[in-house]
């Protein structure tokens, strides 16, 4: 009977065995050729990879939804200031709002939840804007309040357009077409506001 060869190869025939490899358990590593307990991750190191479970898709989708509420009473709070300054809020949410339902679906997908649950999620998010801005019937806020919420409204998405989507598009996809897109968008926007009663 031959005997087994050692876990690393055997020295005297100069032949190399098998690579020890190291075991992953959820936040520890085991070393190669060890029986040891487990140490913890050192930083730069990465234990097993899972997906989220359906609950996180689910807190998420419910966070757009509560997102896409805010962007209803913003509609209405602008209808309030007149009807172009709310026909103007509409149009940008409403480009702005197929960007959300895109995200809804990834996020319920990504973390394993049903197809239904995904089109009951995206009904949510579709209607919530809807519910927002009816809110605004009952609700009569100052011209000097509205001034200060839309001006904060319009500065948020300003703010996150320049500090992390133009940015970010420009940096994983430096091309003529990215620019042509960024310009193409910009002139979208002239035309509108210029075609708004």
């Amino acid at each position: 009977m031959r005997p087994a060869e050692p876990a690393h190869g055997d020295p005297s025939s100069g032949r190399p065995g098998p690579e020890p490899q190291a075991v992953h358990r959820p936040g520890r590593r085991v070393e190669p050729g060890t029986t040891k307990n487990p140490r913890p991750l050192a930083q730069g190191e990465y234990g097993a990879h899972t997906h989220g479970r359906p609950s996180g898709g689910v807190v998420s989708a419910l966070a757009l939804a509560g997102h896409s509420l805010t962007d209803g009473i913003a509609i209405g709070l602008a209808f309030q200031v007149s009807h172009t300054v709310g026909f103007g809020v509409a149009l940008a949410v409403i480009g702005h709002d197929f960007a959300d339902g895109l995200n809804t679906v990834s996020l319920l997908l990504t973390n394993r939840n049903s197809r239904r649950q995904v089109f009951k999620y995206l009904a949510l998010d579709a209607l919530t804007p809807l519910a927002g801005a009816a809110l605004t019937l009952f609700i009569h806020v100052p011209d000097n309040g509205l001034l200060i919420y839309l001006g904060v409204f319009a500065g948020f998405l300003l703010y996150i357009g320049a500090s992390d989507v133009l940015p970010e598009a420009h940096a994983k996809h430096p091309s003529a077409a990215t620019v042509a897109l960024t310009v193409a968008g910009a002139a979208a926007m002239y035309i509108v506001i210029s075609l708004l009663p």
